[in-house]
């Protein structure tokens, strides 16, 4: 009797978490896309490149051999863009000082802010699976 109370009782617990913890990991609504999405038609290599060796690929921040990753390249920021990180951190923490990218400490003459075009441009590019061509 104890054991198939226990079993029960281990049950409910198991089915419990899966339960929180699969409602936890769900993701919010999709941000709506820009306006601009509607007649933007953008790559990697046209446009989005140039933002990020502007604003990201810098020594100190993402470019070869640093840390945080190489954002010179296109398959350097491949899996950021894959897991997400890339939108986060630009799209959805850009009015969060301490977490947006580009960094508010960037140095002198790197911006420390895009602009709405910019995070327009990234937004789109992002939503339309990042082409690259």
């Amino acid at each position: 009797m104890k054991k198939t109370l226990l079993f029960f009782a281990l049950v409910f617990i198991l089915g419990f978490l899966t339960t929180t913890s699969q409602s936890c990991s769900k993701k919010l609504p999709a941000d709506t896309l820009p306006a601009a999405c509607d007649t933007l038609t953008i790559s990697y290599n046209s446009g989005i490149a140039d933002i990020i060796n502007r604003s990201c690929a810098y020594s100190g921040c993402h470019i070869n051999g640093d840390v945080p990753g190489d954002f010179s390249t296109y398959q350097g920021m491949k899996s950021r863009l894959e897991n997400g990180a890339i939108f986060d951190r630009v799209i959805t923490q850009k009015d969060n000082s301490e977490r947006r990218m580009p960094p508010t400490y960037a140095p002198a003459g790197y911006p420390t802010e895009l602009t709405p075009g910019e995070l327009d441009m990234i937004h789109c590019w992002i939503a339309d699976n990042y082409p690259e061509n």
